[in-house]
């Protein structure tokens, strides 16, 4: 576990790198309860305290997902072979970790941390505090609207 812990803080630490390498990026950092929806170019990590829902969806095939230290499968929807593929975690607890190049997270938790660098538009549903960029701590409660990073790159694929 503690491996997994300093794998993560490096991937933390070198994904604003990376990307800033290629094009303009944001970086977000979000806590609170609710529901989060991420969808865009990103790699997002963070911490679901209690048993939570987390679904990932992959618009372009080349996700990868991990939740507590083991990776995770994305597959196809029975009956639409075409549709992007996603997973659906009921449950799910502990450190997650999600890259792509069009991507939607969606996580609903009563406790949860996630941070993000990359271009994507984020909607958050409940309670907590955000900060973009350098910027300082945001409240965000009912439904708030956030564009991380350049706001005239839009993902492509449908829900």
């Amino acid at each position: 576990m503690r491996r997994l812990a300093v794998i993560l803080t490096i991937l933390a630490l070198l994904a604003p790198i990376a990307l800033s390498q290629t094009d303009p990026t944001g970086r977000l950092e979000a806590s609170g309860h609710g529901r989060i929806v991420v969808r865009g170019e990103m790699v997002a990590f963070g911490l679901l305290s209690e048993p939570s829902r987390l679904v990932v969806t992959d618009f372009d095939g080349d996700a990868r997902v991990f939740v507590a230290g083991k990776s995770v499968t994305l597959l196809a929807r029975p009956g639409k072979p075409r549709a992007p593929h996603r997973v659906v975690l009921n449950g799910a607890k502990g450190r997650f970790l999600v890259t792509g190049s069009s991507v939607r997270v969606h996580v609903r938790s009563r406790q949860l941390s996630l941070s993000l660098a990359g271009v994507a538009q984020t909607v958050f549903t409940g309670r907590g505090t955000y900060k973009l960029d350098d910027g300082d701590p945001q409240e965000w409660g009912s439904e708030t609207a956030v564009q991380v990073g350049p706001s005239e790159v839009t993902p492509e694929g449908d829900n």
